[in-house]
């Protein structure tokens, strides 16, 4: 009996390349063609994986206990009960694929083998990914953009999602029963209360009490922007090595900064620009803007803004950022503080110091004479 494997399926213009679960290579390609109403014989299907009889049979058994609590009857089951030839995207991780985000696009590996996935601007509007390699290419692609206002923000891993803090799914499990604005407020009053012996002046407005809790970890519904891209990617390089692509987002608002005296930042409807006074450190060195985020947006939020997505190659990222250091965006200019000057001694590989051996055969030689 012809066993079941996992199969790669290229198509017409990759614009729905993807894994499959058939039997043949054939039965893999023609499921695609069928589903995606392309034509006969458009896809085609090469080998990945051969699959174990013990995951059909752990496989099977789940498909059945979904086609039960679904409330298929016996004879129902034994129709539908095999779950395959289908899509193998729920299949992968089981089958001991991993995934990373290479060169603008995400790349599954599978035994070894890598397989990439088209992005949807690649595949249909044939445009490639934007890559950043260095930062003279850096330099070049942000002196090329259109004129305007611009914002940027680097994200160390690519595939993280534009999301202010409070949405993100580690914060939403703690509303609890409370609204979002319930919750984001109660953070706020806690942070007001506990944060005023340690201020050297109060904010004036709830918009800045808000970017001073951002500037130190609380989430609020505000997204933290620079107005200097080499801030944003420097933030992009900075960040633990991964094997993922880095990421530099590039925002043009498109609308005036908020009046923080006349709006309140929990009762916005759409997507608003805080331009903050000088209120902590870290504002001032990282050129630090925000925008607040609503929940939910209104229907005319997008109007007027543009936004720009960068990818930096895993494989660039340490040189990048040896090289941004060397002209000056470091931690230590950008958080400024006896933390990140430990940090960055600590950091700091003292047996590639020329001087610092010199340095250390010099006292040696001195403490001998002393002690003779």
């Amino acid at each position: 009996m012809t066993k079941w494997k996992l199969y790669w399926v290229n198509t017409p213009r990759h614009v729905e390349d993807c894994f499959v679960i058939a039997k043949t290579k054939r039965q893999a390609a023609s499921f695609i063609d069928r589903l995606m109403c392309f034509n006969p014989g458009d896809s085609h299907a090469e080998l990945a994986k051969e699959i174990s009889e013990a995951f059909e049979r752990a496989a099977v058994d789940e498909y059945r206990r979904v086609l039960r609590d679904a409330g298929k009857t016996e004879e129902s089951q034994k129709r539908d009960l095999h779950c395959w030839p289908e899509m193998a995207q729920e299949w992968l991780e089981s089958l001991g694929a991993t995934f990373t985000f290479e060169n603008g696009a995400e790349t599954i590996w599978v035994d070894g083998r890598s397989f990439r996935c088209t992005p949807i601007d690649e595949s249909f509007l044939r445009m490639k990914p934007r890559l950043i390699r260095s930062i003279a290419e850096f330099v070049k692609r942000v002196t090329r953009q259109p004129s305007g206002k611009w914002l940027y923000r680097g994200h160390a891993d690519a595939t993280w999602m534009l999301r202010c803090g409070v949405d993100r799914d580690d914060c939403r499990q703690q509303w609890g029963r409370m609204s979002r604005t319930d919750y984001e407020q109660r953070l706020l009053r806690q942070f007001k209360l506990q944060a005023v012996p340690y201020l050297r002046g109060i904010p004036k407005t709830e918009w800045e009490w808000l970017a001073l809790a951002q500037h130190h970890g609380l989430p609020t519904r505000l997204v933290d922007w620079t107005t200097n891209p080499l801030v944003a990617l420097y933030f992009a390089v900075s960040g633990a090595p991964c094997q993922n692509d880095a990421a530099v987002i590039a925002y043009q608002h498109g609308t005036p900064p908020v009046d923080p005296y006349t709006v309140d930042p929990f009762s916005i409807t759409r997507i608003e620009l805080f331009e903050p006074p000088h209120i902590a450190d870290r504002v001032t060195s990282q050129h630090s803007v925000f925008t607040a985020e609503p929940y939910p947006l209104d229907e005319d939020d997008s109007k007027g803004r543009k936004i720009e997505l960068w990818y930096i190659p895993a494989r660039h990222v340490q040189a990048m950022r040896t090289d941004l250091e060397n002209f000056g965006i470091s931690e230590t200019a950008l958080f400024p503080g006896l933390d990140s000057i430990c940090k960055v001694l600590k950091r700091t590989n003292w047996a590639d110091d020329r001087s610092a051996r010199g340095s250390r055969r010099a006292g040696t030689g001195e403490e001998q004479n002393n002690g003779s």
